[in-house]
């Protein structure tokens, strides 16, 4: 991967790769987040603009600290533990056996014994933190369906009939969570839709690093041998997050002229900040593309720094760990990847017990 200077990709647009550049972007307060464009006022369209996610200045420190004190009433570890134990149970509930007798446990994924683990993965995150955020546990998977309707519509272009649905999934959330006010609502969607689809490929992508191969997978991007004696998950979780990261770029739109990185960039062009690439900034992180959980260098820029890191950083970290401790005893059979708007997320995820 070639690391430059900001390039301008066409007129109007840039893309910035350095690790240092990025980190300097987020901190100027003259790129800011591009509005969501005019469109038919649905409960979908209510919802963008009312999340801190959308919006800027003072709009956003407000709506951002509303949601960092709902945060901060929810344990991160019981968040692991409880994703954890629901992970076990979901995949004793496939399998067969509990996981008590492993001479007994017989596999009912299907007729070879596979489990695709992508419909978990954005089950178990959702519904742990709803729980943990106030909602009855036997509502929690119900809110899991309804947000990742809505993680689907989340970034404005979603087609018209992705919309459709979520404008329905959006009203049935509201009913699940107990008809908040429009803006409790929009600060627990907010948080909710960001453990879905961004979790789901964090843990998705460190199971990729870390399962033992049932047989031959290409590409291996590891190219190195599991499970990394000593290492525990969280590290692995943190190298994935710096080398296959769910959050491939965001983008900001420059209110007036910046320079960055010795680029003059227009008022009004679009700067895309591509955090993959500055993740794997060598001057930043050796030996950038080789994945290496033992590495104790710089944080990955993938949730954001500056003036908008994202809140639940930790939530996020401690869920995906207790996903991936009970999974890592799985067999990776099978993984592809799709389009996922701007994520890295596993389409399709093949385990055996």
């Amino acid at each position: 991967m070639i690391i430059c200077g900001p390039a301008q990709e066409e007129p109007g647009r840039w893309r910035v790769t350095r690790h240092a550049e990025v980190v300097a972007a987020l901190a100027d307060a003259r790129l800011v987040i591009p509005s969501p464009p005019s469109e038919a006022d649905g409960p979908m369209a209510r919802l963008r603009r009312s999340v801190s996610r959308f919006s800027d200045g003072s709009v956003h420190r407000a709506r951002r600290a509303a949601a960092m004190r709902t945060l901060g009433a929810v344990d991160p570890l019981g968040l692991r533990a409880e994703a954890r134990t629901r992970m076990a149970a979901a995949l004793a509930d496939q399998f067969g056996g509990g996981g008590r007798d492993k001479a007994a446990c017989r596999p009912v994924a299907d007729a070879g014994g596979r489990l695709d683990l992508v419909p978990l993965l954005r089950t178990v995150p959702v519904a742990v933190l709803a729980v943990a955020l106030g909602v009855p546990a036997d509502r929690g998977e119900a809110v899991a369906g309804a947000v990742a309707r809505i993680a689907a519509a989340y970034h404005p272009g979603a087609a018209r009939e992705v919309v459709a649905a979520a404008d329905e999934a959006v009203v049935r959330l509201a009913g699940l969570l107990g008809d908040p006010a429009p803006e409790d609502l929009a600060a627990l969607a907010g948080l909710l839709v960001q453990s879905c689809d961004a979790t789901a490929g964090l843990i998705g992508n460190t199971l990729a690093q870390l399962l033992p191969r049932r047989q031959p997978v290409a590409p291996d991007p590891a190219g190195s041998a599991r499970p990394w004696p000593g290492v525990p998950v969280e590290a692995v979780v943190l190298e994935t997050l710096r080398y296959d990261p769910p959050v491939r770029a965001t983008s900001r739109r420059a209110e007036a002229a910046v320079e960055l990185g010795g680029q003059a960039i227009e008022a009004g062009a679009m700067v895309v900040l591509d955090l993959a690439a500055a993740n794997r900034d060598p001057e930043v992180f050796a030996e950038p593309d080789r994945f290496d959980p033992y590495r104790s260098q710089a944080p990955a820029l993938t949730f954001g720094t500056g003036a908008r890191p994202c809140p639940g950083d930790v939530h996020a970290l401690e869920l995906a760990a207790g996903a991936v401790e009970t999974a890592r005893h799985c067999g990776l059979a099978r993984i592809a990847y799709g389009p996922v708007g701007n994520l890295r997320v596993p389409t399709l995820l093949e385990v055996t017990p």
